[in-house]
């Protein structure tokens, strides 16, 4: 049972394995939400469903799998990136240009860890999904201004 409860950690913390991709998993795996977002943005019940669904999934293993990896905030845990790319796209149209840019400011975000607070002193789970929920939260919040100013 340990042993399963241990792979099953990986499989979700690693978005089914996509955190093993040899180059930039998290982008990667920020890709993988933009699929996710166009399947499912035309129903918010279910958009936000599966976004806390998402984030609950995160919380829950990801803390665990920095204990399995013994290393902190490992690459392989792409869950967080997932969570957060779906808040950043959160109420936009599915215009390709509007998503290629939302990509291009969360991905920014997350990998400058731009905060006002040391999210990434924060141990096990909290740490690793805070910055991500952070990026995905003001990319958001930019890109709907964005989309008003343009009108895409």
């Amino acid at each position: 049972m340990k042993r399963f409860l241990k792979e099953s950690i990986k499989l979700i913390s690693s978005a089914f394995y996509v955190g093993y991709l040899p180059c930039f998993p998290g982008t990667w795996a920020s890709l993988l939400a933009i699929g996710l977002y166009l399947l499912v943005q035309k129903d918010i019940l279910l958009y936000l469903t599966l976004t806390l669904t998402i984030l609950c999934l995160g919380f829950l293993t990801s803390g665990k799998a920095e204990e399995i990896w013994g290393r902190k905030d490992p690459p392989m845990v792409v869950i967080d990136e997932i969570g957060g790319m779906l808040i950043a796209l959160f109420l936009l149209p599915p215009s390709i240009p509007l998503i290629g840019i939302t990509f291009l400011l969360f991905r920014f975000l997350d990998i400058s860890k731009i905060s006002p607070v040391e999210i990434e002193r924060w141990k096990g789970s909290k740490g690793i999904m805070a910055d991500d929920i952070w990026a995905g939260v003001i990319t958001n919040l930019i890109m709907q201004v964005v989309q008003r100013m343009c009108r895409w």
